[in-house]
């Protein structure tokens, strides 16, 4: 609505040109992705003449809200899939699903996600139908066939890791971004998630914290949390909707925590295959646009 030559414009009359920050590539709905990045800028500069008394300091794990700890761990769960972590450390995911559809059988999943620094990554699962899945990136992509041969990317792999996802279609990874960002700044604005959802506190089970969200609206449903002994961790999540009932345990959660390079590397004592680097990471991107494509 306003071009940017205008806000350039106006920025020059009133000599902070220098001081305006764009959202690259961003647009008006798509700004959403970096909304908690423009909350932390907005609230930085507010508080860039605060005396230093005043700065709140976060509450410690056992004192925070049912809400601050959900959101925290939405955050945690956002910072997986789009933070980088430092040089030499990760994030980790490590998760078992049980899920019970009406009128049908069981279903039972693993899942192990590993994200590490500049493009690293490994990724374990085991899902109905599919079976088992593994790839990965440390310094060469790779991927295990299901006739458990291991294809090693090391044909023309680069010097350093590159970017996994590098022919992932933009909008997949914006959409991401988008939804991710929206969950951000709901962990630094709480209040906007009273009309979607109800959380509250339960009755502690064996001494760890539970808490219990009731989704509102079309969509109802209840989810039960219980922490670890550290009032941080997750340590399981059931969840109950219309015709679906089911749990999620985490084996592991954990965010920029030291990692080694053999972190990444394929699983030992399989046969492997040389190939080229390129081709692997070509079908690491047409496998995510797949599962975002029927995700949708």
């Amino acid at each position: 609505m306003v071009p940017r030559a205008c806000t350039e414009k106006l920025a020059a009359a009133l000599g902070i040109a220098r001081r305006v920050e764009w959202l690259e590539g961003l647009g008006h709905y798509t700004a959403m992705a970096a909304l908690p990045e423009v909350l932390d800028r907005m609230v930085g500069f507010f508080a860039e003449d605060l005396p230093p008394g005043l700065r709140i300091q976060p509450p410690p794990p056992a004192a925070r809200t049912p809400v601050q700890v959900v959101l925290s761990l939405v955050k945690e769960a956002t910072d997986l899939l789009l933070s980088e972590p430092s040089p030499g450390r990760c994030h980790l995911a490590d998760v078992t699903v049980t899920l019970n559809l009406d009128r049908d059988k069981g279903y039972e999943g693993r899942l192990l996600l590993i994200r590490g620094w500049q493009g690293r990554f490994k990724l374990q699962c085991k899902l109905p139908v599919v079976g088992e899945v593994a790839l990965g990136q440390g310094s060469y992509p790779w991927m295990v066939s299901a006739k458990k041969t291991v294809f090693k990317g090391m044909k023309g792999a680069p010097p350093t890791p590159g970017d996994p996802l590098a022919f992932v279609d933009p909008e997949h990874l914006l959409r991401i971004r988008m939804i991710a960002g929206a969950a951000a700044g709901a962990a630094l604005a709480p209040d906007v998630l009273e009309p979607l959802v109800a959380v509250a506190e339960e009755p502690a089970a064996d001494g760890r914290r539970t808490i219990r969200l009731t989704l509102k609206g079309r969509n109802r449903g209840t989810l039960t949390l219980a922490l670890q002994s550290d009032a941080r961790t997750p340590s399981m999540l059931t969840f109950e909707f219309p015709g679906a009932r089911g749990k999620i345990a985490f084996r592991g959660w954990q965010r920029n925590t030291p990692a080694h390079e053999a972190a990444f590397d394929p699983p030992p004592g399989l046969p492997a295959q040389e190939v080229e680097a390129g081709a692997l990471v070509r079908m690491f991107s047409a496998m995510f646009n797949f599962a975002m494509e029927n995700a949708e």
